[in-house]
């Protein structure tokens, strides 16, 4: 389902900050990162952002959802921001 542009925004921030949140389920944290990949999509900073915020969350977790959901999605993300962002 398409998110209409006024509420992308938000709606990547609620999705990185349920990301970052430990306390929050696993289940919840993985389809944020999911969700924010498709909203992150279409713009190479909020993709660099998205990788940014995996590196930290991989580095503080040892749930296998969240590594094998993140080997899925930086891949994508990767992508976005090759061509566009330096470095």
């Amino acid at each position: 389902m398409a998110v209409p542009e006024e509420w992308q925004a938000r709606a990547f921030d609620l999705c990185l900050g349920l990301l970052l949140a430990p306390a929050e389920p696993v289940g919840i944290r993985v389809y944020a990162l999911t969700a924010a990949t498709r909203l992150a999509g279409a713009y190479p900073e909020l993709a660099a952002e998205l990788l940014v915020a995996i590196e930290n969350v991989l580095s503080t977790t040892t749930s296998a959802a969240l590594y094998s959901r993140a080997a899925r999605e930086t891949p994508k993300l990767c992508a976005v921001t090759r061509d566009v962002l330096p470095g």
